[in-house]
Formats: structure tokens, sequence, C-alpha cells
């Protein structure tokens, strides 16, 4: 999906002006709106770096092959969602998605088909295997204009479907399972930030969106 560009309003949708509200409609309060994150390249990269930081410590490298970042509107992830069908069947509203290709590769034997003849007319085919071939993340999509805590906790949710997708040799995991690994992930990022910071946006711990904890979404799933 296209990276959102659209920058948080400053005009207040209350009358005493403590919240900011963005081009969609969202609003958020002006205390989550410092540290929104509304631009690829220049919000969402260093809070990409952070996250993948956080990962290879944990010898979870993505590193050098990690995922472009798209931050996109509700709209388009919503149609994102509905293409990939992960989440089909869940009511709460989806706020990030790991993108990716997965190819299988089937065997095939063909014999010779005779008809009831001398003389073979054509072959008959039939799978007799199938493996699972390479798996490409295309991209990993995260709701625009979020605070850093929580587009980071969605983010790091995200990287984990996409490493066990780049690693290879993890075995298909339920999606009750793998949801929970990511969620422990996503929780394990927001523990590590609420005590050090991210120090790549220059988001010190002691900034209240992060250690009080605000506005917040729930981790998307993979697609």
């Amino acid at each position: 999906g296209a990276g959102a560009g659209a920058g948080a309003g400053a005009g207040a949708s209350s009358s005493c002006g403590e919240f900011a509200e963005l081009p969609d409609g969202r609003a958020m309060c002006l205390e989550c709106a410092s540290t929104a994150v509304i631009d690829a390249e220049h919000d969402g990269a260093p809070l990409y770096d952070d996250v993948c930081v956080f990962f290879s410590k944990r010898d979870l490298p993505l590193l050098p092959e990690r995922p472009p970042l798209h931050l996109v509107s509700q709209d388009t992830l919503n149609d994102a969602d509905d293409k990939e069908g992960w989440h089909r069947g869940r009511t709460a509203r989806t706020r990030g998605l790991c993108l990716f290709e997965e190819h299988t590769v089937y065997t095939v034997e063909r014999t010779p088909d005779f008809a009831g003849g001398f003389f073979p007319v054509g072959f008959k085919e039939r799978v007799v295997g199938q493996s699972r071939g390479a798996t490409v993340v295309n991209a990993v999509v995260v709701l625009y204009g979020l605070p850093a805590v929580c587009a980071g906790a969605i983010l790091a949710h995200e990287c984990t479907h996409a490493y066990i997708r780049m690693a290879g040799g993890y075995p298909r995991l339920r999606p009750k399972i793998e949801e929970g690994l990511c969620q422990l992930m996503a929780l394990l990022w927001v523990e590590n930030t609420a005590a050090h910071g991210i120090e790549t946006m220059g988001v010190g711990a002691g900034n209240k969106v992060l250690s009080g904890g605000s506005s917040g979404g729930g981790g998307g799933g993979a697609g």
C-alpha cells in the first residue's frame, strides 16, 4: 500500500484544545500527537530501526533484508486485510499487517493413458507430494498517525510474523500460536521501551506516552 504522508492537524476537536485531529477524522490527545508516527520515511524509519535493533539483540535479526514499511490509512489497511484473509472472522479493528507470498512446490506423476487401447492417447497426472517453497515478505503495513509506543508495538508484532517467514525452518504454526508469539514480542518491546525509551526517535524513557500507556491498538496479523 502507498505510504500516508498527511500530517496531524493542529486544530483541536474540543473547546479546550486538548485533542488533535488526523485527516481521516481520528482524534488523539496532544501528548500522544507529540510522538505520532505519520510519515514512513521521517517518523517510521527511526522507529523501524529501533524495533530491528531490539530483535537483533535477541538473535532474531531482520537486517539487512528487512521488508519495506508502509504507513497507511484505515481504509487501505482494511482493503488489504480483506484480500489477505488472515483476520477473517475477527471483530477487532486491524492496526497492522505482514504481507507475504508463500510458494508451494507440487510433485506430479504422469502416466500414459491408453484409454482401453494398445497405444497411449495422452497422459494421466496426479499429485504425489507437495512441499513448501520460498516465502517472500513483501511489506510490513501499519496504520499511520498512532503514537510511537503504539505504532512500535504493532510493528514489533508484524516483524515477528515477518521473521517467522523469512528465517525459514519453522513448521506451520496454528494462527493462535503465531499470534501469541507476536503479542509476546510486542509486549517485550514495550517493556524495553518503557525502561530505555526510543533512542532512534529521541524519545526518552520518562515520556508519559511511553511510561503511562495512552491510546493503543491491537497488533494485526500476517497477511
